[in-house]
């Protein structure tokens, strides 16, 4: 009902404006989600958080879904139930769509990349050398909160390792990151 009292509030995990510089107006929002599992109800909220933002910020948007789990991506990849002849379909980013880096050469060279590979290929056999490299690479990420938060999600992923095989990691970020 668009005349209801109290509108029903929609949020979102994370709307990021695309700028060109720090003081226009936003050329385009973007709408993040992650998830983590089938939800029947955000074929219908992800087209809200879509109209929410082009309306308030007047600008180009999209949803982007990150999802681990590829039957989960396969799900949200489903277009929404259209009105009329128009339905939604978000850009949905799931571990097909992520390349799995094997190697530390690779993570050097696209540490971004690294830490999405990580993310989405968790179970990776060679992981605790990916994520040594992923570890190395962020010591040189100049804003501290998204470095802080980046290990933290490095360390999240690789929680079920050994102790050993954690004390080994961050003896080597450790030792490494003095170097910046």
């Amino acid at each position: 009902d668009l005349n209801q009292q109290t509108p029903t509030e929609y949020r979102a995990d994370c709307v990021l404006s695309l700028r060109t510089n720090a003081t226009s107006q936003p050329r385009m929002m973007l709408v993040v989600e992650v998830q983590r599992s089938k939800d029947k109800n955000k074929h219908y909220s992800w087209p809200m958080y879509a109209a929410e933002t082009y309306g308030r910020f007047r600008c180009a948007t999209d949803v982007i879904v990150f999802c681990a789990d590829e039957k989960v991506a396969e799900w949200a990849r489903q277009p929404s139930p259209g009105f009329m002849r128009n339905s939604f379909q978000p850009i949905v980013i799931g571990p097909a769509e992520v390349p799995k880096l094997t190697s530390a050469a690779e993570v050097a060279a696209k540490p971004g990349l690294g830490l999405l590979s990580l993310l989405f290929h968790a179970e990776a056999a060679e992981n605790l050398a990916i994520a040594e490299e992923t570890l190395k690479n962020l010591a040189l990420v100049e804003n501290k909160v998204h470095q802080k938060l980046y290990m933290d999600m490095v360390f999240y992923l690789l929680q079920n390792l050994t102790q050993q095989e954690l004390h080994k990691l961050w003896e080597a970020f450790m030792n490494d990151s003095t170097r910046y």
